[in-house]
């Protein structure tokens, strides 16, 4: 249990209030620089090494959600800007105009730092009440190690060869429509069961850290081979949620392992090329293949040129959603904000049927059959620009949403929270539940809709097992 003295609270709100200012100082530069996007984008990287640096002195380790969840944030709607501090045009993002841009940055500088301070604010006051819950441990350890050993190698068919033959043959967007079958439908079912199911054994059998261990290498080479099907962002996140959950739960990280994970994350961030190449590689036309291949050894001379470019240049293209619903809206008119209602009606997206019957209904057709939000409007219905939390934000609160974004940084803390919780307890609470098994959704949100953390039908299967099995609980 966590106790927070007057000594903190001084410290922590001079802190705090001298982040705010020195934030607020950086929008107001960024304002100043005009269309001089060096300038923006230098006060960008400042303003995420300020963010990174405080909430770790707030949690005092790199190994946690709240760092992870702002550098992706980050990651996704200013990636450009490190390609802008050396020199590349903004004309490598399509349909992008220079003061667009720079609204979509002060938006994400703002959000940035809210979130921030929401994290920060909440981190030391949490205080996590010790549960102890009497249920058959033994017997869901056995379910959920169970499922996770059906649905893994059905997992490791569909990322590793299936798909991959699929983009090879049809291209990458073919992925989203090759589960047409109901054969294929039920690998897919099966396959979905496979990462909360481990995420859900390693709380559970943390003491088992030989067998564990072994399952985390083994899961950790199927989602990195994963990534030649091109759905690279998911499996980062994926990839993230299992380191997360494996150091925070199962062990310590040490410096050298440090040093080695950071190793094959830059052979893999090198290796990026390859895989966009394999995204676009359709048949077996050899001169079509050819031209991929001149095409991703192009790729890698400019990442030798510029380290890392083509990492920041797919990851940061995601800003598009964000630019797109702040150009649609500043030609709509403020009246056609959301108001919040894709957030309150959004877990019942997760249901069909809900889903359905709401469809005809005026007041909800936008936000609840049409969450992800810019496929509300006509224009973008038919466009593969993804999701976006700032995006999202803004479709609901417009330049408000910086507000509310506050919020979501308090809900990190307390993610960070219970799963350092976990490390010593296996009384696992309903909510605890909904957390592990969306781990790898909640570390994705930057990049996806809020109505996706409630997906999942293992989600519903784990909660009836837990409740089912569950005699009584007790609160000390």
């Amino acid at each position: 249990m966590l106790e927070m003295g007057d000594n903190y609270t001084r410290i922590g709100s001079y802190n705090l209030a001298k982040f705010f200012f020195v934030n607020i100082l950086i929008v107001l530069f960024s304002v100043a620089a005009g269309e001089n996007l060096t300038l923006l984008s230098i006060a960008s990287v400042i303003q995420l090494v300020l963010c990174v640096n405080l909430v770790y002195k707030s949690t005092k380790t790199l190994i946690s959600l709240g760092p992870i969840f702002i550098i992706l944030i980050f990651l996704f709607h200013s990636g450009y800007t490190y390609l802008l501090l050396w020199g590349r045009p903004l004309s490598m993002i399509s349909s992008v105009s220079i003061p667009s841009y720079i609204k979509a940055q002060i938006f994400t500088q703002l959000c940035l730092m809210s979130i921030t301070l929401g994290y920060v604010n909440n981190y030391k006051r949490i205080r996590l009440k010790k549960r102890v819950v009497n249920y058959d441990i033994k017997l869901i350890t056995r379910i959920v190690t169970l499922v996770f050993l059906i649905s893994f190698p059905v997992k490791a068919y569909c990322s590793i060869i299936f798909e991959i033959q699929v983009v090879y043959s049809d291209g990458y967007l073919a992925v989203f429509e090759a589960y047409n079958t109901p054969f294929l439908r039920l690998l897919n079912l099966i396959q979905e069961f496979c990462l909360p199911s481990f995420l859900l054994m390693m709380v559970l059998s943390k003491d088992k850290k030989q067998f564990v261990s072994i399952c985390f290498i083994l899961v950790v080479l199927m989602l990195a081979a994963g990534m030649f099907s091109g759905r690279r962002s998911v499996a980062i996140c994926n990839l993230l949620a299992v380191f997360l959950m494996y150091f925070t739960v199962v062990k310590t990280i040490s410096k050298k392992e440090i040093l080695i994970y950071l190793s094959l994350a830059f052979l893999m961030l090198t290796i990026l090329p390859v895989i966009n190449t394999m995204r676009s590689l359709q048949g077996d036309n050899g001169a079509g293949i050819s031209m991929e291949l001149a095409k991703a050894a192009g790729d890698l001379n400019e990442d030798l040129e510029i380290p890392f470019s083509s990492f920041f240049k797919e990851f940061g293209g995601s800003v598009l959603s964000l630019y797109s619903v702040m150009d649609l809206f500043s030609r709509l008119g403020d009246f056609h904000y959301n108001m919040g209602l894709s957030y309150v009606l959004s877990p019942f997206n997760a249901v069909p049927k809900v889903r359905m019957w709401f469809d005809n209904i005026e007041l909800y057709h936008n936000s609840l059959f049409y969450v992800d939000f810019l496929r509300s409007y006509p224009e973008y219905r038919h466009i593969q620009y993804g999701g976006s939390i700032l995006g999202e934000l803004y479709y609901n609160f417009g330049w408000f949403g910086f507000l509310f974004i506050f919020f979501v940084g308090k809900f990190v803390a307390y993610v960070d929270k219970l799963l350092s919780s976990l490390r010593n307890n296996n009384a696992v609470s309903l909510f605890a539940l909904f957390v592990i098994l969306s781990l790898p959704r909640i570390i994705f949100w930057p990049r996806d809709y809020y109505s996706s953390l409630y997906a999942g039908l293992y989600l519903i299967f784990y909660i009836f097992i837990f409740i089912f099995l569950r005699k009584k609980r007790q609160i000390s």
